[in-house]
């Protein structure tokens, strides 16, 4: 649940509202002991706030959530630059 802790508090510090409010569904199933789901979500933005902030991936072999939090945040950056 830490983890999932810290990233909301980067996404509150960046004004991410989406993030925040997806992140604490993550806490909420987490305190609920959901923790598959929790640890996916988590998995998920340390995956997309990786990719925004140009961080290496931490992992050998990412997991599936990591690596689609990256693909996400490239498709934005993507569609923002247009």
């Amino acid at each position: 649940m830490s983890d999932l802790k810290q990233e909301y508090a980067v996404a509150r510090e960046h004004g991410e509202r989406k993030a925040m409010d997806q992140l604490a569904r993550g806490i909420s199933y987490a305190a609920a002991g959901e923790l598959t789901l929790a640890r996916e979500i988590a998995l998920y933005h340390r995956g997309w706030h990786d990719e925004m902030f140009d961080r290496p991936a931490p992992y050998a072999e990412p997991e599936l959530h990591y690596l689609a939090g990256r693909l996400d945040a490239r498709r934005q950056r993507a569609a923002a630059t247009h």
